[in-house]
This record gives C-alpha cells, sequence and structure tokens, in this order.
C-alpha cells in the first residue's frame, strides 16, 4: 500500500518502517509505523500522524505516518532530529531512483 502510494506522489523519495524499542511489534495494538521522507512537504519535525484501523481487511490494522523532508531525514539520521519515543528506523521499504541530469 505505501509503495503504491509512493510511486504516485512524485515528490516521495523514500519509506522506512519504523520499529518500537519498548512495544513488541507483534502486539496487535501496535500501529504500523512508516517514515516518510518527502521533497514536497513542509517542515514540522518529527510529528506522526495516527490512523485506526479499518474494520474490515486488509486494513484492519492502525498505523502511524512520520512525513518528514529531506532535511529532516538527514537531521534524524546525524542525531539532531529524534524520533518519537522508543521509535528507531528499521528497514527502507521504498527508495525511489535518482534521475541523472545531462551536462
Amino acid at each position: 500500500m505505501a509503495v503504491a502510494d509512493a510511486e504516485l506522489e512524485p515528490g516521495m523519495v523514500r519509506i522506512i518502517r519504523l520499529r518500537s524499542t519498548i512495544q513488541p511489534e507483534d502486539d496487535p495494538r501496535e500501529p504500523i509505523k512508516l517514515l516518510t521522507v518527502n521533497e514536497s512537504t513542509i517542515g514540522i519535525g518529527a510529528l506522526p500522524l495516527f490512523f485506526g484501523p479499518d474494520e474490515k481487511p486488509p486494513y484492519n490494522f492502525a498505523s502511524a505516518v512520520l512525513e518528514v523532508t529531506p532535511d529532516e531525514y538527514d537531521q534524524i539520521l546525524a542525531g539532531q532530529l529524534a524520533l518519537p519515543h522508543g521509535w528507531t528506523l528499521a528497514e527502507t521499504i521504498f527508495e525511489r531512483a535518482a534521475v541523472a541530469v545531462a551536462d
């Protein structure tokens, strides 16, 4: 679902799964957490948006999306911008290929 959305959003350059260091990820109450790096968003820091579960499969799980600019993502990697308490970066699930610019 996230990858399909990213392919439609030209500013989306990366999606990374976030994991909890506090709550087990297999706990049904623990949301699926994604960090999206979007060139088209406005920088507001690391503030997640939470979405409740849909009553019907396949989206019957809670989720949280943390959308940041590329500069904010660099700050997260450098330890200058903190993720929400107990969240850590996990695997990259989408990365847009860089487009070569002709001279």
